[in-house]
C-alpha cells in the first residue's frame, strides 16, 4: 500500500469522528474542515516517523504541509530526499 492510501486509512479510521462510511481522497482540506486539529497534528506526525523512519522536523510543521493529503506526501517525499 502506498504512503497515500496509508495516510488516507489512517485519518479516516483515527481522525474523524463517526466515521462510519465517510471516506476522503488525497486533496480533501483537512484543516479547512476541521478533520486535523493540534492533537490530528500530532498523531499524523507519529504515524509519518512510525512508517517511514523519518522524523517532521519543527520547520515543516507548517498548515500548507498539513492541509491535504498530498501536501502532506510531498512533504515526505522532500525530506527523504534531503537525508
Amino acid at each position: 500500500m502506498s504512503l497515500t492510501q496509508d495516510l488516507i486509512r489512517f485519518i479516516e479510521e483515527n481522525l474523524l469522528e463517526d466515521s462510519d462510511g465517510v471516506s476522503i481522497d488525497e486533496n480533501e482540506l483537512l484543516i479547512d474542515r476541521g478533520i486535523i486539529d493540534s492533537i490530528g497534528l500530532m498523531k499524523i506526525m507519529l504515524f509519518i516517523e512510525d512508517k517511514t523512519n523519518l522524523r517532521v522536523p519543527d520547520d515543516e510543521v507548517m498548515p500548507e504541509n498539513f492541509q491535504t493529503v498530498s501536501s502532506i506526501v510531498r512533504m515526505v517525499d522532500l525530506l527523504r530526499f534531503s537525508n
